[in-house]
């Protein structure tokens, strides 16, 4: 049987930023664009492609314990929305890194201190173990919003300063489905009680 915190705390880790992806391109490493400005630091094409991927992992597998688990029939649906939706855009990313010969590896701790980190927060998220009904449902949905929050603000950025265009309009595609999954997950968060149980 699959455990319930592992997998929230992975896919909200992701989102918090815990962990660095690791990756390397197999062919040449890509001009920047010439437009760019030198003094902005870039970003690897393959470090976030890796990030992607391993956050549309982590929320297929997130989403299909919430529609097992959930309380709320919305939330359900939301779930299946969030793993068909995070689906499609692993299925893209992997024929753009493909296309330009990317290898896409697991992301590691970039530092001890990082890992130090991705463990206390993990700890933290164990309270997801006990959880059930509507209290799951509202621990799931925060989760949703704080991290669809903090990957839209990582991603804007990491399509200014990706050395790779083609890279960069992947990952501004996938902005406007991230800000929707944001705001559901906000507005079914509100219809959520704090406590008892919601009608099916």
């Amino acid at each position: 049987m699959t455990k319930l915190p592992v997998a929230i705390a992975a896919a909200c880790a992701l989102f918090f930023g815990l962990g660095r992806a690791s990756a390397q391109i197999a062919d040449e490493p890509q001009t920047p664009p010439p437009q760019a400005s030198p003094s902005v630091e870039k970003t690897a094409p393959a470090q976030i492609l890796a990030k992607i991927h391993k956050t549309n992992e982590a929320e297929m597998k997130i989403g299909t314990l919430a529609k097992e688990r959930a309380e709320s029939w919305d939330v359900r649906d939301y779930a299946d929305r969030l793993v068909k939706d995070h689906g499609a855009a692993d299925a893209q990313l992997e024929a753009l890194a493909a296309e330009r010969k990317i290898t896409v590896a697991e992301p590691v701790p970039a530092s001890a201190k990082e890992e130090q980190d991705e463990k206390r927060e993990q700890e933290k998220l164990k309270k997801f173990e006990s959880l059930t009904g509507v209290e799951f449902d509202r621990a799931f949905l925060e989760c949703m919003v704080k991290g669809h929050e903090k990957a839209i603000a990582e991603l804007k950025q990491a399509a200014e300063t990706v050395g790779d265009k083609e890279v960069a309009n992947f990952v501004r595609a996938l902005l406007p489905t991230l800000e929707k999954h944001r705001d559901d997950a906000a507005k079914l968060l509100k219809s959520v009680p704090s406590s008892g149980s919601e009608e099916r």
